[in-house]
């Protein structure tokens, strides 16, 4: 039966609920606590007689395989849920992009006990995410008349060697002295190299839109996956993120290419090197992603039967650069191609 204490605090009063279930291997007995607070307005007899049901509703709650988690905060379970996803294969990808998610939850709920959390703490998150000035891009920049251009000029220096020095790529480079916007970033590290204020050399256009409800529902789905752990692990009762309101995301028509268009294209592909028309060509008559034409290996073109194997995919991170994975869906796909397409691979 579960023990009862009462605490007369500062705050007012509270119980303290004790359970054992026998001992562990080492002969120590295993103990299971919980703090409860009664409701503001409660006799004495009425406290007890609550604080009696509480204890007796936690005793069955273990005696069930429930174990409440008063001790671990959102943030030290969300290390050990994404530890929990690389040990069991998830994509690089996938934990990169939930690491991004929680720098910007964690300073939200973070802080808080995993059986605190309720649907009203993620409202109010996702009220404070839907502000201006949160997006991740700070802004663009544009090079002020011809500051950059001559400050190369008069250093003797190739737009290669200017993208060495500040970091860039040399494409990068050819953009800021092309008068054409890069993000501040890429002006910040220019300028760093030139000890220019980034003010004097960049007109800076900063992005204070809101995040967009697509971007909302992404963050509300981290929360939620993190969650739905805690709750297979029966750490908390419920999952308070099914019960939470996400922003709705209103589907978008999709704004496909026109034959016409497509005609174009093709044409203009006419005065290009055979690796830019083949790679266009292909995307156009198979519609594969990006990263997955990227990744075609010869292995997986069969000429005789005029088809194309699509089971990887090229992608790039932060701290891996580029490297090769399985596609984004995990399936393998056999495409079969034009003869116009084959003939370009061929070539």
């Amino acid at each position: 039966m579960a023990s009862i204490q009462r605490i007369d605090g500062k705050n007012g009063v509270s119980f303290r609920f004790f359970v054992s279930t026998g001992r562990d291997s080492d002969g120590k007995q295993i103990r299971h606590t919980k703090t409860w607070t009664p409701d503001p307005g409660m006799k004495d007899r009425q406290m007890e007689k609550a604080a009696q049901k509480a204890a007796a509703e936690f005793e069955r709650a273990i005696e069930q395989g429930y174990v409440a988690d008063d001790r671990q905060s959102f943030a030290e379970y969300a290390d050990y849920v994404l530890e929990l996803k690389e040990r069991s294969g998830a994509k690089h990808k996938t934990i990169e992009s939930y690491r991004f998610l929680l720098a910007r939850i964690n300073p939200a709920i973070g802080y808080m006990k995993l059986q605190d959390i309720r649907p009203q703490h993620l409202n109010q998150m996702y009220k404070n995410l839907s502000k201006s000035g949160l997006r991740a891009d700070k802004g663009k920049a544009t090079a002020k008349d011809d500051t950059i251009p001559a400050l190369l000029k008069a250093q003797k220096l190739s737009h290669a060697k200017a993208a060495e020095l500040a970091g860039l790529s040399a494409a990068t480079v050819d953009a800021i002295c092309r008068g054409e916007a890069v993000s501040l970033a890429s002006a910040e590290k220019m300028c760093a190299a030139f000890d220019l204020d980034v003010k004097k050399g960049f007109k800076v256009e900063r992005d204070l839109r809101p995040l967009s409800n697509k971007s909302l529902l992404e963050y509300h789905r981290c929360v939620h996956s993190i969650l739905a752990q805690a709750e297979r692990e029966m750490l908390i009762p419920y999952n308070p993120a099914e019960k939470a309101t996400p922003p709705k995301v209103t589907r978008k028509e999709v704004n496909y290419f026109q034959p016409d268009e497509l005609c174009r294209i093709l044409d203009a592909l006419d005065a290009e090197p055979i690796k830019w028309r083949a790679i266009v060509n292909l995307l156009i008559v198979t519609g594969c992603r990006r990263g997955e034409i990227a990744g075609l290996k010869w292995k997986n073109v069969d000429f005789k039967s005029g088809k194309i194997k699509i089971d990887s995919t090229l992608l790039y991170s932060t701290d891996r650069g580029i490297y090769e994975n399985a596609t984004k869906t995990g399936d393998t796909r056999f495409l079969k191609l034009p003869a116009e397409t084959l003939a370009l691979l061929k070539d």
